[in-house]
C-alpha cells in the first residue's frame, strides 16, 4: 500500500474518532495554521475518489493540534524505521523511576537498620 493511502486512512481514522467535526476540525486547523482552510479541501484531502489531491505536509501540525491525536507522527515516524514518543511519556517514565530508585534506597536504609539490630555486619 502506498504511503498517501496510508496517510488518508489514517487522516479519515482520526476525524471519524475525534469528537470535533470535519468543520471545527477545518476552522481549529485554520486558526492553528495562520491560513484559511475549508471543510471542502478538508474532504478533497481526504477523499479516496480524489487522486490528484494530497493533505499537504504543512498542515500535519495544525491538524494533530487540532484532533489532539498523535497517530499520524505514528504512522509517519514507522514508514521510516522509527517510533514517536512525546517528550511528556519519557519526562513521566524518568519520574517514575526516581520514585522508585528513592523506595529501594529507603528500603536499603531499612533493611541495613535491622541487620545491624540484629547483629549482622554485612554492608548492603
Amino acid at each position: 500500500m502506498d504511503f498517501s493511502k496510508k496517510l488518508k486512512q489514517q487522516i479519515n481514522g482520526t476525524i471519524k474518532q475525534s469528537s470535533l467535526s470535519r468543520d471545527q476540525i477545518a476552522d481549529k486547523m485554520s486558526e492553528l495554521a495562520g491560513k484559511s482552510i475549508s471543510i471542502h479541501q478538508l474532504y478533497a484531502w481526504t477523499a479516496s475518489s480524489k487522486r490528484g489531491h494530497y493533505f499537504p505536509a504543512e498542515f500535519i501540525p495544525a491538524f494533530i493540534l487540532a484532533t489532539s491525536d498523535y497517530s499520524l507522527l505514528d504512522l509517519i515516524c514507522s514508514e521510516v524505521g522509527g517510533n514517536f514518543i512525546k517528550i511528556e511519556h519519557l519526562i513521566e517514565e524518568s519520574a517514575k523511576i526516581d520514585t522508585e530508585i528513592r523506595r529501594l534506597e529507603a528500603r536499603k536504609i531499612e533493611l541495613a537498620i535491622l541487620l545491624g539490630a540484629a547483629g549482622g555486619h554485612r554492608k548492603l
